[in-house]
């Protein structure tokens, strides 16, 4: 049977590697023009000009963002955690066909 500091050791260790392998961002995305629809890694998130979403890069290495409207040539981007650095907005724009 463990002892009661090999519980607590094994406890304090499992709850570093959650809060180290916690690798989320929180970014405003604006999308041009504000009716388009935002995909990310292809499942529909809404449309509107400006929307705050949370990137977790836990299972993937990059993120696939694509906005589309009908007649609009479709915009994609591909965002990394280094991308993330700088806290910046993330905007797409969308050219007509």
């Amino acid at each position: 049977m463990p002892s009661r500091l090999a519980k607590s050791t094994l406890l304090v260790s499992l709850l570093g590697l959650t809060a180290c392998g916690t690798s989320s961002y929180q970014r405003e995305v604006s999308i041009n023009p504000p009716q388009a629809t935002l995909y990310i890694n292809g499942v529909e998130s809404g449309s509107g000009d400006k929307k705050s979403v949370t990137f977790s890069f836990e299972k993937h290495k990059r993120i696939f963002l694509q906005a589309r409207q009908v007649d609009c040539k479709p915009r994609l981007r591909v965002i990394t955690e280094a991308d993330m650095r700088g806290n910046l907005p993330i905007k797409l724009s969308l050219e007509d066909l």
